[in-house]
């Protein structure tokens, strides 16, 4: 006999996406469940760039306090091309209420979110696998599987998750914030097709000297694209967009390869190739960096689901589309979506009309494309002949910012270089 759950919207994936759709649904009083197949939050940490606009947001959530009290502001950008520095933007006029990027874990993020959902006596479903979607008399019906934590194994014991039952939801809406290996998506059969080509951001975590604080860096170079963040706690995050790609893993901790002493499999991630790459792309920050701390390979490409919006299912943040890591534009697009996306559905399960929600989805494919994410790393990933130094419209891409922050910071480029063609 199944256990039918019967919650107005199922939510799966509990990232930073899933979390804010939640957040807003509790804040409508809309029932809902949210759940994750993971035992727990995410270890690893991942994007960690939040732009003006989401800060905003989570000021609008009433998380800026707890937010800003964990991060590190950071007040201007600098740009290199080559060896050379381009120069430097202030980020103190943005017309924005937040005048700066903050640099936070995506792990912490999303413990700022938990803690707030806990507050409001609202928790996430851990160990809650999706197994199957389906249809009956129209409804929409889940099964989800509960896993458990077994010792098994005889001379050596070890862990294992195995099914400890299963059961079945019945949502009006079901939201996919399952990330860009999404099971929602691949069990409806709709195409998430590459737009470009496949790279692999090589990401160092370090001890980082203080007297980085406050400062994003990027480099443009003909052996590609760098970053330097510093982060909390000391520490500092370097990134090279590299075009060897690592194997791909769909699980939501072990997609982002932690270093595990396994060279052969990893050796992106060696300490040599680390300096290689640094006295490479970075030679001006050689120095400035301490002992590794974390590392990582992170396969990414362009892509873009076929359906957003389909026959109660609502594919979210990563699920829906995925682009280029640097600048963190997945992250900072989708918390604000989640929000509007929620708002939507609120709308859709008043009246039962879906041209609401169906019009989310446009516009969420629109602003995706109106960015350039799906199609600029092939065009424009070398350096611009028109003037011999970076492509701007490049630059952009890689600043997490958007809007009227990323208008102005296009208007501060062009007093860099000569902008004729820049886009945004």
């Amino acid at each position: 006999m199944w256990n039918k759950k019967h919650p107005n919207v199922l939510i799966t994936g509990a990232g930073p996406v899933g979390l804010t759709a939640a957040i807003s649904l509790h804040e409508k009083d809309i029932d809902f469940e949210i759940i994750d197949k993971a035992p727990g939050p995410s270890r690893h940490s991942k994007a960690c760039l939040l732009s003006p606009e989401t800060l905003e947001l989570l000021d609008d959530m009433g998380l800026i306090e707890s937010v800003l009290r964990r991060a590190v502001k950071i007040h201007s950008i600098q740009l290199y091309h080559e060896e050379k520095r381009l120069g430097l933007i202030s980020l103190g006029q943005l017309p924005t209420r937040f005048p700066f990027i903050v640099s936070l874990p995506q792990t912490e993020l999303e413990l700022i979110l938990l803690d707030h959902l806990s507050v409001n006596h609202r928790k996430v479903q851990w160990n809650y696998r999706l197994a199957a979607i389906s249809r009956k008399n129209g409804d929409l019906e889940v099964e989800v599987e509960t896993l458990g934590e077994h010792m098994t194994g005889y001379s050596v014991m070890h862990e294992e998750r195995l099914v400890d039952s299963s059961l079945k939801y019945v949502p009006k809406v079901l939201l996919a914030a399952d990330g860009i290996y999404s099971l929602v998506r691949r069990l409806q059969k709709i195409s998430y097709d590459p737009v470009g080509r496949d790279y692999t951001s090589v990401l160092f975590e370090v001890r980082r000297n203080p007297r980085e604080d406050g400062v994003l860096k990027l480099g443009f170079t003909k052996h590609g694209i760098s970053a330097y963040v510093p982060l909390p706690h000391g520490l500092g995050r370097f990134g090279f967009v590299t075009e060897s790609v690592s194997e791909v893993s769909s699980d939501r901790d072990t997609a982002h390869y932690v270093y595990d002493e396994d060279l052969e499999k990893f050796p992106d991630l060696a300490p040599e190739r680390f300096k290689e790459l640094l006295n490479k792309r970075m030679p001006y920050l050689v120095g400035h960096n301490g002992e590794v701390t974390w590392r990582a390979s992170v396969p990414f490409g362009a892509r873009l689901a076929d359906k957003i919006w389909s026959d109660g299912i609502f594919l979210l943040g990563d699920a829906a589309r995925s682009g280029y890591p640097i600048g963190a534009k997945g992250l900072n697009l989708g918390l604000p979506e989640a929000r509007k996306v929620a708002e939507a559905v609120v709308r859709f399960l008043k009246k039962g009309d879906d041209s609401v929600v169906r019009k989310a989805a446009e516009t969420m494919r629109t602003e995706w494309e109106d960015l350039s994410a799906l199609s600029f790393l092939d065009s424009r990933y070398r350096a611009d002949e028109a003037h011999g130094g970076p492509d701007p419209n490049l630059i952009l891409q890689s600043l997490p910012l958007s809007g009227n922050t990323l208008d102005y910071v296009a208007h501060k480029l062009s007093e860099l270089i000569e902008l004729e063609h820049v886009t945004t």
